[in-house]
């Protein structure tokens, strides 16, 4: 969160064009790295078949000049101020990719998403926030207007979402100082004290086995080893001696 600022009041035609939505406000951006304009026809064609049934708008981070058969509900924007879109009270739900900036400002703000992760940490992003129940996974692969009508049909409708999401977002805020001030104040504290090496993790005096706990296995392998030894030793000398026993029997007779 270290690249978190104060959220600041947005445009004044689009602040409106939000507010006049009684419903709320869907918001779709892959952000910087993916064009969303770049998605295949089939995809974009099930996100605007979807888009076009919700009561709520959606803002759509969309590169190019239009789309074919855009919605009413739907505005396009090149370039938008992303956290003060997330922190804006009519926001319901945060499409997105998972990548780490915009997963961090969405649970800032409190919002639930539907995450599309691609590549990189943005699967354990969004797996991440699944297992908090703030988010959908719907895969790539899968994209249709039945899973993405399920997945944001249920993080509108389902109120557990925006609760869960809001009580992510008071943990995470609950400290007592900004993520700035704190890389700040332990930057310095680790010059202060000469790289504090009492802080240091033991395993960097570690040798390379050590680590790896291979002495450890080795050790626990041995043990093993001679445990199945002795056993087979037993059983092979306890059947030598009921053969002789046997043996011995049948010469008497």
């Amino acid at each position: 969160g270290i690249h978190l600022a104060s959220p600041k009041r947005l445009p004044a035609d689009l602040d409106r064009w939000m507010n006049e939505s009684a419903d709320g406000v869907v918001y779709f951006s892959f952000g910087s790295m993916l064009r969303g304009a770049t998605l295949p026809e089939d995809k974009v064609r099930a996100f605007i078949d979807v888009f076009r049934t919700l009561p709520q708008r959606v803002l759509w981070k969309w590169e190019d000049d239009s789309v074919a058969g855009l919605p009413q509900n739907v505005k396009l924007m090149k370039w938008l101020p992303q956290r003060d879109v997330l922190a804006h009270p009519k926001v319901k739900v945060f499409i997105s990719h998972g990548g780490l900036l915009g997963t961090t400002e969405a649970v800032v703000s409190g919002v639930p998403i539907l995450g599309i992760p691609m590549y990189g940490d943005q699967p354990n992003n969004v797996a991440a926030l699944v297992e908090n129940k703030v988010a959908i996974h719907v895969d790539y692969n899968n994209i249709s207007v039945a899973s993405l009508s399920y997945a944001l049909n249920t993080l509108i409708n389902d109120k557990s979402y925006a609760e869960n999401a809001k009580k992510l977002s008071e943990r995470f805020l609950d400290r007592p100082q900004s993520p700035l001030d704190t890389a700040v104040y332990w930057t310095e504290y680790v010059i202060r004290h000469g790289g504090a090496p009492h802080l240091q993790s033991a395993a960097v005096h570690l040798t390379w086995y050590q680590y790896y706990l291979l002495d450890v296995i080795a050790v626990c392998l041995a043990a093993l080893a001679a445990t199945v030894a002795t056993v087979v030793y037993i059983i092979k000398t306890s059947l030598r001696l009921m053969c002789a026993v046997k043996t011995t029997k049948l010469k008497s007779n």
